[in-house]
């Protein structure tokens, strides 16, 4: 469970990538 962060990372800047574009 370390490379959690990363996908959590990954997963929030996609979120927000797609919440700044709606």
């Amino acid at each position: 469970m370390t490379h959690m962060p990363f996908i959590y990372d990954k997963l929030i800047k996609l979120t927000k990538k797609k919440f700044f574009k709606t």
